[in-house]
C-alpha cells in the first residue's frame, strides 16, 4: 500500500483507496518512508469482540517477538548475530588498509588515469557497508532486549497465577486440615 500518514507507533496504509490504521513498534517506525512513498509490512490481524486491531511489522522476526514464538525467536536472533558477527570480521581489516592506502594513492595512480575518483567510490561503499552493518547490529539487539523482556513479563504472569493458586489450594487445605 502507499503510507498516507506516519507517527511514532501509528501509521495509516492506503490500500486501493482504503486506509488501514497499523500500529507498528519504533523499529518499523524508523525504516519506513515519507508519507507518500510505497510500503509493504507484515500484518497481525487481532480480533477481539470490541475491536478489530491490526499490527505491523517490518521483519518476521519482528511479528514473531509480537506473537510470542520465543524459541524460534532465540534461534533466529542469534544466527542474525553471528552472520553479522562474521561479516564484521571481514570488513573490520579493510577499513584501515583504505584508509591507508587513501593517504598514499597518488604513489600508485598514474597522474595521466584519474582512477581517484574510483578509489573514493570504493572508500565510500566499505564505509556504506559498515554503517549498515552496525544498524544492523543495533536492530539485533533491540530485538533481543524486547524479546527477553517479552519472556520477562510472560514469566512474571505465570508466577503470578502459581502465587495466587498456591495461596487458594493451602487456605482450602487448611480450612479441611482438622485442629488438633
Amino acid at each position: 500500500g502507499r503510507l498516507a500518514e506516519k507517527q511514532p507507533n501509528r501509521i495509516i496504509i492506503d490500500v486501493a483507496g482504503v486506509g488501514y490504521d497499523v500500529a507498528v513498534p519504533l523499529s518499523t517506525y524508523y525504516r519506513l518512508g515519507e508519507p507518500g512513498s510505497d510500503i509493504a509490512l507484515r500484518v497481525h490481524t487481532h480480533v477481539r469482540e470490541d475491536i478489530l486491531a491490526l499490527y505491523g511489522f517490518f521483519t518476521t522476526l519482528e511479528q514473531q517477538i509480537f506473537e510470542g514464538r520465543s524459541e524460534e525467536i532465540v534461534r533466529d536472533i542469534s544466527n542474525v548475530k553471528q552472520e553479522i558477527i562474521n561479516f564484521r570480521k571481514v570488513i573490520r581489516p579493510q577499513r584501515p588498509v583504505l584508509r591507508d592506502l587513501e593517504r598514499v594513492k597518488d604513489r600508485y595512480l598514474a597522474e595521466e588515469i584519474d582512477l581517484e575518483i574510483y578509489f573514493d567510490d570504493i572508500v565510500d561503499a566499505h564505509e556504506r557497508i559498515w554503517d549498515m552493518l552496525e544498524n544492523y547490529k543495533e536492530v539485533v539487539e533491540a530485538l533481543e532486549d524486547t524479546n527477553e523482556s517479552v519472556i520477562s513479563h510472560r514469566v512474571n504472569d505465570i508466577l503470578r497465577v502459581l502465587t495466587a493458586f498456591s495461596v487458594i489450594i493451602r487456605s482450602a487445605s487448611a480450612s479441611l486440615t482438622p485442629p488438633y
